[in-house]
C-alpha cells in the first residue's frame, strides 16, 4: 500500500539501532558503538525528521526517553519540546487512584489516551489498553530455543554485552499477565 502512496505521503521508517558486525565482535571492547544507541536514533531524528520539519512516531523502550544523555534528552538538546511521550498503562503507580480510572471506562472499550495526572518521567499521556489485571506480556519466540545456532549466538552475544548468558530453559510458551 505504501508504493501506491505519491512519495511525500509514504510512511518511512527509520532504524533506530546502530550497524553492528557482529561477526568480528569478540568482547565488549570490539563494541564502541554500543555506546551510540542513544546517540545514533536521536541524530536520525534531528537530522532527518526535525531538522526538515517533519513529524514521527517514534517507537522505543520507555529507558531511552527517560534518563539523561538517552535519546529523547539528546533530541531535546536541540529541539526543545520536540517528543510528547506515551507511556503503556499498566498500573504501576502511574495514576493516582487506578482503580477509579478502571471503573471509569466501560469494559471493552477501545484503546483510550489519558492525557494528564500521569507519574512517569517526562510521559505526558498513558494509553489505556484494559485493566492492568487484563494485561499480559507476549511469550518469547521459539527460534530462541528450537534453533541451537541462533540462541548459541543469542547467548553469545548476552555474554558480551552484560558478562552473563541468557537465562537457562524454555520460555513460557503463553502469555503471562503483567500484574501480580
Amino acid at each position: 500500500m505504501n508504493k501506491s502512496l505519491p512519495p511525500a505521503e509514504q510512511i518511512h521508517v527509520w532504524l533506530g539501532e546502530p550497524s553492528v558486525d557482529w561477526s568480528k565482535i569478540r568482547n565488549s571492547e570490539d563494541l564502541p558503538q554500543f555506546t551510540q544507541r542513544d546517540r545514533h536514533p536521536a541524530e536520525l531524528i534531528r537530522s532527518e525528521i526535525l531538522a526538515k520539519h517533519k513529524k514521527a512516531l517514534v517507537i522505543y523502550g520507555g529507558i531511552h526517553f527517560r534518563a539523561i544523555d538517552q535519546m529523547r534528552s539528546l533530541v531535546e538538546k536541540a529541539y526543545p519540546q520536540s517528543s510528547f511521550v506515551i507511556e503503556p498503562y499498566h498500573d504501576h503507580g502511574q495514576v493516582s487512584d487506578s482503580g477509579a480510572l478502571e471503573r471509569s471506562i466501560p469494559l471493552g472499550s477501545d484503546p483510550v489516551l489519558l492525557v494528564g495526572n500521569v507519574h512517569l518521567d517526562g510521559a505526558k499521556a498513558l494509553l489505556y489498553l484494559g485493566p492492568a489485571s487484563s494485561l499480559t506480556e507476549s511469550p518469547q519466540t521459539p527460534d530462541l530455543y528450537l534453533d541451537e545456532s541462533f540462541r548459541r549466538e543469542i547467548n553469545r552475544r548476552s555474554v558480551i554485552l552484560s558478562g552473563s548468558p541468557i537465562s537457562e530453559g524454555v520460555p513460557p510458551v503463553s502469555p503471562k499477565y503483567l500484574a501480580k
